[in-house]
């Protein structure tokens, strides 16, 4: 199967199972993407920024899960919500997506958007990103150690991302 733009991305999968250990007790008894931010959660945040197109989003639940279920229940925001839970636990963001892969075997979509569950980003931006064939959204910190370091060539391909590097090579 080829990949193409006109396929298009209706499908939102989150990650939502992390600890949020560097939120200390804020996490203690409640999920990082169930903080609530002006009275909303995080998760709410990111899925109202959706774009319209996206009608199903998959969450893949670690951490206190059962409350991130509780939270959103099988509709938010107009947009249908399924559930993955991440086997095993703690196995970072690849184990996340494999997780994804194998509950959904063939079902899963040919285009689809991933986003980390404490990550609150604009639909402006999103809107951009469903218009390539593929594409990841980054932003440039200045601790870079913290979060990580994506590595392009001069054309802007991909290659390569290094998790919270110790000695980062750029930022």
């Amino acid at each position: 199967m080829k990949l193409t733009k006109e396929q298009p991305v209706t499908t939102a999968i989150i990650f939502v199972g992390g600890r949020g250990t560097r939120m200390g007790d804020l996490t203690e008894n409640e999920p990082k993407p169930g903080l609530k931010v002006l009275d909303k959660p995080i998760i709410g945040w990111i899925i109202e920024q959706l774009p319209l197109e996206i009608t199903d989003v998959i969450t893949v639940l670690g951490y206190k899960g059962k409350m991130i279920r509780a939270l959103l229940g099988d509709e938010y925001d107009g947009r249908n919500i399924r559930y993955v839970w991440q086997n095993p636990p703690n196995s970072g963001t690849f184990g996340a997506a494999k997780s994804v892969f194998v509950e959904l075997g063939d079902a899963f979509p040919e285009r689809v958007l991933f986003l980390n569950g404490d990550d609150i980003i604009r639909q402006s931006a999103l809107k951009k990103l469903l218009r390539e064939r593929m594409g990841v959204l980054t932003v440039i910190d200045p601790t870079p150690e913290k979060f990580g370091v994506v590595s392009r060539s001069r054309n802007g391909r991909l290659l390569g991302i290094e998790e919270q590097p110790v000695r980062p090579r750029s930022h």
